[in-house]
């Protein structure tokens, strides 16, 4: 059993490590075209793809961010009344809401992605990207934090 979730701990920890170096990356990037955003306004001739890759840049790491929060366990949690339950209870109540928000991620998550099929032939007007592919990555971070959450689920009911 311990080799088991000492794999799937594994499992985790690199994809958490991946986020961590893939929202540094986007957070260099966008930080890098906001600055060439504004130094190409100064200069009287702006580039109007900085604009929408900046934009692009920061609908990315908003989801993979989230993604990368809950599984650090920094995710957004109001535990006032929570708090007060009985040990049993409280653990009944974190079970009934990682199930819900399965539940909510997966529908989130398939809703998503008809949305960007629907869109797939779609261009963005600057870059001339699929409007599809880049509505994808809210699938994606809701991808994540699902992988996270069975895991923890699997883990709560296996004792």
């Amino acid at each position: 059993m311990y080799n088991s979730w000492s794999k799937v701990g594994d499992t985790m920890k690199k994809i958490e490590k991946s986020l961590e170096l893939i929202a540094i990356a986007l957070l260099v990037l966008l930080v890098g075209t906001v600055t060439l955003q504004i130094l190409s306004r100064m200069t009287g001739s702006p580039l109007l793809w900085t604009e929408e890759l900046s934009r692009n840049l920061l609908v990315f790491a908003t989801f993979l961010g989230a993604a990368l929060a809950y599984y650090k366990g920094e995710g957004l949690r109001i535990t006032f009344l929570i708090d007060k339950f009985p040990p049993k209870a409280r653990k009944a109540n974190d079970m009934l809401m990682m199930v819900a928000s399965v539940v909510l991620l997966l529908f989130i998550a398939s809703v998503n992605i008809s949305f960007a099929i629907k869109m797939w032939d779609s261009p963005t007007p600057a870059l001339n990207w699929s409007k599809g592919l880049l509505t994808l990555v809210i699938s994606v971070g809701f991808a994540l934090i699902f992988i996270r959450m069975a895991s923890d689920i699997k883990k709560r009911l296996s004792g």
